[in-house]
């Protein structure tokens, strides 16, 4: 579906993860309001006063408590426990809410869906409902590819490793990550009727209707292995400046000297001290 000349769309953006994860869809519906567009984030509460602040609608998908426990659950950080517990604490619980949000908001013939890397059910509400859904990839490591790829924690078959070896490394990723989503995707999709979803790493957590991969080409092309479906984008480079302004202190300090250089091991460490 395309917004034509003066046309407007109800855009749904589905986002699930901390706020180096929804912040780039706060600027994506930040673009698609700028252009005329209604957009609602559907996100956990903990970002509904930046959202509001920036004049885009707003739906919860859990409770701040359900937030803050997984950003405190230790697991979140260890090497092999870490996406079990997102799956545990994020995905599954929000199978059945995105529908239910995804069905309240649609307008048939003028809604669209945008959806995270974990909202899985968004492609089954799109199955559902019939709305046309884009799945955005933060990161060239969500692509499996047989050929360029970045370093990935866990994966010792990088670029230069023979075909075969990245083929067998990505086939065993790829059981991993079915192993823990789709138990609870499928039980989801059958209580609505739907076949199974597998192979989701590989095939079924990219859009059939459009996948965005939202960094520019200079920091990772695309690769011919990549889902034909696939475009790229620069890098959304939000900020809340406007919306949430900086502290006197933290201003202070920024004026104070050379500008700094900032390192962050994300927003949702919270173990540091450990």
């Amino acid at each position: 579906m395309r917004g034509g000349r003066g046309m407007s769309l109800r855009v749904i953006i589905h986002a699930i993860g901390s706020a180096g994860d929804v912040h780039p869809f706060m600027g994506i519906g930040t673009a698609l309001k700028e252009r005329g567009h209604e957009v609602f984030i559907v996100t956990n509460p903990a970002f509904e006063p930046a959202i509001t602040a920036s004049g885009l609608g707003f739906r919860p998908l859990g409770t701040v408590e359900d937030y803050h426990r997984i950003k405190d659950d230790p697991d979140l950080w260890h090497p092999r426990k870490a996406f079990p517990a997102v799956v545990r604490h994020a995905v599954d619980p929000g199978h059945e809410p995105i529908f239910e949000i995804s069905r309240e908001l649609h307008v048939p013939g003028k809604t669209v869906m945008v959806a995270s890397s974990l909202a899985f059910a968004a492609r089954t509400a799109s199955e559902l409902l019939d709305i046309p859904f884009a799945t955005v990839h933060l990161a060239p490591s969500l692509f499996a590819s047989i050929h360029r790829q970045p370093e990935i924690h866990g994966m010792p078959f990088g670029s230069g490793a023979p075909v075969f070896l990245k083929r067998i490394q990505w086939k065993v990723a790829g059981k991993v990550v079915d192993h823990f989503v789709l138990p609870g995707l499928n039980r989801y999709r059958a209580g609505h009727g739907l076949t199974p979803a597998k192979n989701l790493l590989l095939d079924w957590w990219h859009s059939p209707h459009r996948v965005i991969a939202l960094f520019p080409k200079w920091f990772a092309p695309a690769q011919p292995d990549w889902p034909a479906q696939v475009r790229q984008t620069g890098f959304p480079l939000f900020d809340e400046k406007d919306t949430r302004p900086l502290s006197p202190e933290l201003e202070d300090f920024l004026n104070a000297g050379d500008p700094p250089v900032v390192f962050t091991p994300g927003s949702a460490m919270s173990q540091g001290h450990h």
